[in-house]
């Protein structure tokens, strides 16, 4: 036997239907540029985001002298730090807020 199956009505489209991601003929022809393929800015500096280990935990303060004694450190950014509303806008919630720190 065979069954039918609507996964959305046709009024929704393009929702369930397959839809070509904008970047996919640049990245299969190699034509795509990462940012792992370009030289580094003169003076060019990282950053790393240190993650708590508690869910959820409130950190009222944090002790960051024995990070800016390491060598090639250049300084430590911390919710104080950020200007206006604390909020990231990379990957968002479904509420369209995530809390930077």
């Amino acid at each position: 036997g065979t069954q039918k199956v609507a996964w959305a009505p046709s009024e929704m489209k393009p929702i369930a239907e397959p839809t070509p991601k904008f970047s996919s003929r640049l990245q299969t022809a190699g034509d795509t540029r990462y940012t792992g393929d370009m030289p580094e800015p003169k003076d060019c500096l990282y950053a790393a985001y240190v993650h708590i280990p508690r869910a959820k935990a409130i950190v009222k303060e944090a002790d960051c002298e024995a990070a800016m004694k390491m060598q090639g450190v250049f300084g430590v950014l911390t919710a104080e730090d950020v200007r206006g509303e604390n909020i990231s806008i990379g990957l968002l919630p479904a509420n369209g807020q995530a809390k930077l720190f």
